[in-house]
């Protein structure tokens, strides 16, 4: 696996790219107004929202259970000195659908322990928090 980080032009506007698909990286407004793109700490959050999903929504198919809406929030608390790290991340699932809440917490409980390759390349130092919610109703993950 490889992608190519690029600068566009003199400014903080970067691109990456993976040889196919291509994606906008910007800096915070504290760096250069008006850059386009998530920013790199974002990305992170994104990529572990996105694996947790990607992950979830497979098990799902493989079970055959119909899922009407899904959807993975998470929040990063930073460190506020360099080199600004996260310290805790939060991630909340919600689920809409016909599926046990306990079907629901063992499939999030395996995406976490055995599949999420981006949770997993995490410092252990994270403190971690996982809410689900199925229907509206909240549920404890361990």
């Amino acid at each position: 696996m490889k992608v190519n980080v690029k600068q566009i032009d003199s400014s903080f506007q970067l691109s990456s790219s993976n040889g196919s698909e291509e994606i906008y990286i910007g800096v915070s407004q504290d760096y250069q107004k008006n850059t386009t793109g998530l920013r790199p700490m974002e990305l992170l959050l994104s990529s572990l929202g996105a694996c947790i999903s990607i992950d979830v929504i497979n098990l799902f198919k493989k079970k055959r259970i119909d899922i009407e809406d899904f959807n993975v929030s998470v929040n990063g608390v930073r460190d506020h000195e360099p080199p600004k790290a996260f310290n805790a991340i939060h991630i909340e699932i919600e689920c809409i659908g016909r599926i046990s809440a306990d079907k629901l917490i063992d499939i999030v409980s395996k995406v976490l322990g055995d599949y999420c390759s981006v949770f997993h390349s995490l410092d252990k130092s994270i403190k971690t928090i996982v809410l689900a919610r199925l229907n509206g109703d909240e549920l404890q993950i361990s």
